[in-house]
C-alpha cells in the first residue's frame, strides 16, 4: 500500500468523522508500515473517536484512548489532547482523574510542556472544588509552579490565564482553610495577572471577591475599599454585569457596617437596585439587600427600614423557598419589628421561621442565636422567665457548635440578666456579667449596645450587693459605650438610653461616695437627655431624684425646688407612679427640714410648714397607691412636726409591711429624734429587739 494514499485516507476519515473505517487500523500489526507522521495522525483519529464515545457516554472511549497512546506512545501532545477531552466533563471526578493521569504522562514525556503543567493544575483545582479537599489545591500549586518555571517563551495571554487560575486556586483554598495567608497568596497571583492589562470583567470580579473575603476575614475596612475599586472597574467595563453590581453592593454594605455613614448605605442600595434590574430572580441579591436594610434599621432604631428588610426577604423567599439563610435573617427582622411595635403575631412568625431554618440547617450557630434572642423577646412580652430559660438552652447549643461566637455569649448574658433582674438573684446577675466578659474575649468587634448592656448588668449587681467596685466597673463600661468622659464631646450625638444609664450609675456612685461631682455629673447628663426627649419619663424621674440627692448633699434649697418641679411635670402624666409620689414627698420633706433650720434660712424664706404639708400630701398619696416604703417616711415627717402618735402609727405600719430599716438605722435617724423620747417608741424598740432575737 502506498504511504501517501494511507495519509490521505486517514485525513478523509478525520474530515468525515467516519470512525467505522478505523477498524482496519486497530491492530498493532497494521501500524508497522506507518511513518511517524501517519502514526500521529492515526492517534489523533483514535482521540477524536474517543471524544465521540465520551459524549455518548460509551465506555469504548477507554479503548480508543488506549489505542491512541499505543500507536504514538512517545508523543506528549496525544496525552495532552486526551486530558483536554476528559476535562470537558467538569463535574465528573472520574473523568478529571483520568485527565490528570494523562497529563502526568504528557509532562513525563516533555518536562517543559507549559500547557500540560497549567492544565494539570487547573484540573486539580476543579477536583478540589468538587471534593472540598485542600490537598488538591496544594498539588495544583506545585503544577502551576512548574508551569511558571517553563514559561520563558510563552505568550503573555497564557501567563495571564496561569496567574488568574493560580489565584483562584489560592482563593478556594483560603475559603476552605479560613487562613489569611492563603488569601494573601491569591492576591499576589491576581496582581501578577492584572499587570497584563486584562479587559476580562470576570477576572476583575474574581480579584475583587478575593479582596472582599480577606477583608471579611480580617475585619479591615481598607481592604473593603480596595475591593470596591475593583468592582467599580468591573461595572465601568460592563454596565450590564450583574455579579459586578451585586459584589459592589455587598462591599459598600460592609463598609457601611464599619462606619454607619449614610453615603455607604445609599451607594449599596443603588448597586443592589441596579443588580435587580439586570436579574431580579437571584436569591443572594435579595438576601443581602434585606440584610442592608435590617442592619440600618437595627442600629438606628428605624422601624420603616426593618419593614423594608422584610419585603426584601419575602422576595428572596420567592426566588428560593426554604432557604435557611433567608428564613434566619427574615426571622430576626420580624423579631425586631415585633419588639418595637409590641406585636406578638410578628414575634410568633419570627419564631416559626427560625425553627424552620434550623430544621433545614441545624449546624448554624447564628441561627441558634436568633432563636435564643426571639425567646428572650417573648419572655419580655409575657414577663415569663420560662422563655428566658429556653433561650439559655438555645444559646448554649449554639455555643456547642462554635465556642468563639461572641454574640451567642452576649445573648446568654442577656437571658441570665433577665432572670436575675426578675428574681433579684445575685448568681444569675454574676453569670450575666461573666458571659459579657466572655463575649468580649471572643468578639473583638462587639456592637456598642453590648457595652451599655454590660454596664446595666454590673449596675444591677451593684444595687443588689451594694458593692462599690462593681458599680465603678459599670461606669467604665458606660463610658466605653458613649465614647469617654468628656461630656462636651459625647453629649451631642450619643444614644440617649446609654446616657441615661450612665447618669443613673453616676448618681448611684454619688450615694456611695457623697461626692458632689458624681451627682452634678448625673444632673448635667439627665438635663441633656430630657431636653433631647421631653417624653423620656424614666430620665425625667431620675433627673428629679438626682437633683434631690444633690440638693440634700449640698443643702441647696434651689436644687430641691428644681427637683420638685420635675416631679410635678412627671406626675402630671404618670399619676399612678407610687414610687415617684414617694420620692416627691421625700424631696419636699428634705426641703421643709432644710428651710426650717435657722442656719440655712438665707437659702429659702418660704414657710417650711407649707413644705411639710405638701410632703404629707405626696406621701399619703403614695401610700394610697400601694407604696409601703412611704410608711416609714411619713413616720419621720410626723416626728419632725411633733405628731408623735401619728409617727408611731406609721412606723408600726412599716414594720408590719416588712419595710422597716434596721434597729441601728432607726436609733440613729436624726428625723426620729423627737419620737425617740416617747415611751411608745421605747416599748416598740424593745418589742422589736425581742422579736428579732427570737427569730435568730
Amino acid at each position: 500500500m502506498d504511504l501517501i494514499p494511507i495519509e490521505q485516507q486517514l485525513l478523509k476519515i478525520l474530515a468525515e468523522r467516519d470512525f467505522q473505517k478505523l477498524e482496519n487500523y486497530k491492530t498493532p500489526s497494521s501500524w508497522t508500515p506507518l511513518t511517524l507522521k501517519e502514526r500521529t495522525l492515526l492517534a489523533t483519529l483514535f482521540i477524536a473517536e474517543g471524544e465521540m464515545y465520551l459524549q455518548q457516554g460509551d465506555s469504548k472511549v477507554l479503548e480508543s484512548f488506549f489505542l491512541a497512546s499505543q500507536v504514538s506512545p512517545e508523543n506528549p501532545e496525544i496525552f495532552y489532547h486526551q486530558a483536554m477531552i476528559y476535562s470537558s466533563k467538569e463535574g465528573n471526578l472520574r473523568c478529571l482523574s483520568a485527565a490528570a493521569l494523562a497529563l502526568s504522562t504528557a509532562v513525563s514525556l516533555s518536562p517543559s510542556f507549559f500547557d500540560a503543567w497549567y492544565a494539570w493544575g487547573s484540573i486539580l483545582v476543579r477536583m478540589g472544588d468538587l471534593q472540598g479537599e485542600a490537598t488538591y489545591y496544594q498539588e495544583a500549586h506545585q503544577k502551576f509552579t512548574q508551569a511558571q518555571i517553563h514559561s520563558q517563551n510563552v505568550d503573555s495571554s497564557k501567563l495571564f490565564i496561569l496567574y488568574w487560575q493560580w489565584g483562584v486556586s489560592w482563593h478556594l483554598l483560603g475559603q476552605l482553610s479560613g487562613e489569611a495567608h492563603d488569601f494573601y497568596c491569591a492576591l499576589e497571583k491576581y496582581r501578577l495577572a492584572s499587570s497584563a492589562s486584562c479587559q476580562d470583567v470576570i477576572f476583575w470580579n474574581d480579584y475583587g471577591n478575593a479582596v472582599a473575603e480577606l477583608a471579611s476575614l480580617l475585619g479591615k475596612k481598607e481592604l473593603f475599599l480596595e475591593a470596591i475599586e475593583l468592582f467599580r472597574k468591573v461595572v465601568h467595563m460592563a454596565e450590564d454585569h450583574f455579579n459586578g453590581w451585586l459584589s459592589l453592593g455587598c462591599a459598600y454594605q460592609r463598609v457601611f457596617e464599619f462606619d454607619k455613614e449614610d453615603i455607604y448605605f445609599q451607594l449599596s442600595n443603588e448597586s443592589f437596585n441596579r443588580a435587580s434590574e439586570l436579574n431580579p430572580n437571584f436569591v443572594d441579591l435579595w438576601l443581602n439587600w434585606g440584610r442592608l436594610y435590617a442592619f440600618f434599621g437595627k442600629v438606628n432604631d428605624e422601624l420603616e427600614l426593618l419593614q423594608k428588610s422584610c419585603d426584601k426577604f419575602f422576595k428572596a423567599n420567592v426566588c428560593e423557598s426554604n432557604h435557611p439563610g433567608v428564613l434566619s435573617c427574615w426571622a430576626e427582622s420580624q423579631m425586631l419589628w415585633g419588639t418595637y411595635d409590641e406585636r406578638l403575631d410578628l414575634l410568633r412568625e419570627a419564631e416559626e421561621k427560625i425553627v424552620r431554618s434550623l430544621e433545614l440547617h441545624p449546624e448554624a450557630p447564628d441561627s441558634w442565636r436568633i432563636y435564643g434572642a426571639c425567646l428572650v423577646e417573648l419572655g419580655r412580652y409575657f414577663a415569663d422567665e420560662s422563655f428566658y430559660l429556653k433561650a439559655i438552652e438555645k444559646f448554649r447549643y449554639g455555643l456547642s457548635l462554635n465556642q468563639r461566637h461572641a454574640l451567642l455569649w452576649y445573648g446568654l448574658s442577656l437571658a441570665h440578666f433577665a432572670i436575675g433582674d426578675i428574681r433579684n438573684d445575685v448568681p444569675f446577675l454574676e453569670e450575666s456579667v461573666r458571659y459579657c466578659a466572655k463575649a468580649m474575649e471572643c468578639g473583638g468587634q462587639i456592637v456598642p449596645q453590648f457595652w451599655n448592656d454590660w454596664g446595666v448588668a454590673l449596675m444591677r449587681l451593684a444595687e443588689t450587693t451594694q458593692d462599690r467596685g462593681t458599680l465603678e466597673s459599670a461606669i467604665e463600661k458606660f463610658e466605653h459605650a458613649i465614647g469617654g468622659r468628656d461630656l462636651s464631646v459625647i453629649l451631642p450625638d450619643c444614644d440617649l438610653e446609654w446616657l441615661y444609664n450612665y447618669a443613673c450609675a453616676c448618681d448611684f456612685l454619688g450615694d456611695f461616695t457623697e461626692n458632689v461631682q458624681d451627682h452634678e455629673r448625673a444632673v448635667q447628663i439627665l438635663s441633656h437627655v430630657i431636653q433631647q426627649d421631653p417624653s423620656y419619663t424614666n430620665a425625667r424621674y431620675s433627673f428629679a431624684v438626682s437633683l434631690s440627692h444633690l440638693g440634700v448633699l449640698t443643702d441647696d434649697a434651689e436644687c430641691l425646688h428644681r427637683a420638685s418641679g420635675q416631679f410635678e411635670i412627671l406626675l402630671y402624666d404618670e399619676m399612678e407612679d407610687e414610687t415617684a409620689w414617694n420620692d416627691w414627698g421625700m424631696c419636699l420633706l428634705n426641703l421643709a427640714y432644710l428651710t426650717e433650720d435657722p442656719s440655712h434660712s438665707d437659702n429659702d424664706h418660704r414657710d417650711s410648714d407649707q413644705h411639710y404639708h405638701q410632703a404629707e400630701e405626696k406621701l399619703s398619696h403614695a401610700i394610697a397607691l400601694g407604696c409601703t416604703q412611704a410608711f416609714y417616711n411619713l413616720g419621720c415627717l410626723y416626728s419632725l412636726i411633733g405628731n408623735y402618735s401619728a409617727s408611731m402609727h406609721y412606723i408600726e405600719r412599716a414594720e408590719l409591711a416588712g419595710v422597716l430599716p434596721s434597729i441601728d438605722d432607726i436609733l440613729n435617724d436624726d428625723w426620729l429624734d423627737g419620737v425617740r423620747e416617747t415611751a411608745h417608741f421605747r416599748n416598740f424598740i424593745a418589742l422589736l429587739s425581742h422579736k428579732q432575737e427570737q427569730e435568730k
